[in-house]
């Protein structure tokens, strides 16, 4: 059995958002979360109004990279921030399957296929060569406080 495009739609709109854990590399994993989670918000777009746009990034080569992070780290994190990478994992991996589906129902083969290419940065962080000005990097520097 597998997810509709409605059925993970659904789930991930009713899922609350995981947490960052008390990890470093957990609480830069969540900013990078937090920033996917923005750019699949165009999926709401056209569930409610029909306007297929998909964001000028590669969504799935950035949520993978991320998830193979993530795996990285639950492998060394304690007991409760072994539980925050899982959390997080299974929220990269619908957030995945969500846009996959919304790129199949939405749009012809060679629109998805004009995506660029996912170049991770130096720290790893899912930007494409300047720096996020959305709430990302917000968070980024909210966290570096804690």
């Amino acid at each position: 059995m597998t997810l509709t495009f409605m059925d993970s739609y659904t789930l991930w709109r009713s899922l609350p958002f995981p947490s960052g854990g008390s990890h470093k590399g957990l609480k830069m994993t969540y900013a990078d979360l937090t920033e996917a989670d923005e750019y699949v918000t165009t999926v709401i777009r056209f569930v409610e109004r029909g306007i297929f746009k998909p964001v000028p990034v590669d969504v799935p080569a950035m949520l993978e990279e991320l998830m193979q992070r993530i795996d990285r780290l639950g492998e060394t994190a304690s007991d409760g921030d072994q539980a925050v990478a899982r959390s997080q994992h299974a929220y990269a991996a619908l957030l995945d399957l969500v846009y996959r589906q919304f790129l199949e129902a939405g749009g012809p083969h060679e629109q998805r296929n004009r995506l660029p290419r996912y170049r991770p940065n130096r720290v790893g962080a899912l930007r494409q060569g300047r720096p996020s000005q959305g709430p990302s990097g917000f968070l980024r520097r909210a966290l570096r406080c804690v």
